[in-house]
């Protein structure tokens, strides 16, 4: 099955269906979902371990996380990586275009650590991509490092 297809499912369950997709890498992919919520398929247990830690949670430099799920498939989803395991992961929208080389320089990456430890999060992946903004503040959106906590235990979504 392909990952849209799997997106499209959970969608359905959620009442609700793909606007577009976002974008993608060896570790998922992620789409804008018609309620404005951004439904995120991961390989990386240890980023839905680490969004779960912020679920609710008020947040200054850091994307608003809804819920986390397993995904409990009843075919194979295809991905470049061609993991089999995926983790859902629902979360704010936040505008990307912007985020350039000259805007990357200007994030105040202290402060983003500051605020992932004090979430108990010291994985995370500080790439160019996983920044946008919530109205003109760059926000963070990626806590993983593709590592599998063994004790980390999600409630499952069916596809």
């Amino acid at each position: 099955m392909k990952i849209r297809n799997a997106i499209n499912k959970v969608a359905t369950q959620f009442g609700t269906k793909i606007v577009k997709k976002l974008g993608g890498g060896a570790g998922g992919q992620a789409f804008l979902l018609a309620n404005g919520i951004v439904a995120k398929f991961t390989v990386d247990k240890s980023e839905a371990n680490n969004c779960r830690k912020v679920i609710g949670k008020e947040t200054e430099y850091l994307a608003n996380i809804f819920s986390v799920f397993e995904i409990e498939a009843k075919e194979w989803i295809e991905n470049v990586n061609n993991s089999g395991e995926y983790w859902l992961i629902l979360l704010e929208y936040l505008k990307t275009k912007k985020v350039t080389e000259k805007v990357h320089s200007s994030i105040p990456f202290n402060l983003i650590e500051d605020e992932l430890m004090s979430f108990g999060i010291d994985d995370t992946d500080f790439h160019i991509a996983n920044f946008g903004f919530r109205e003109e503040k760059i926000i963070h959106f990626d806590f993983g490092k593709c590592e599998y906590p063994e004790d980390a235990k999600f409630n499952p979504i069916y596809v």
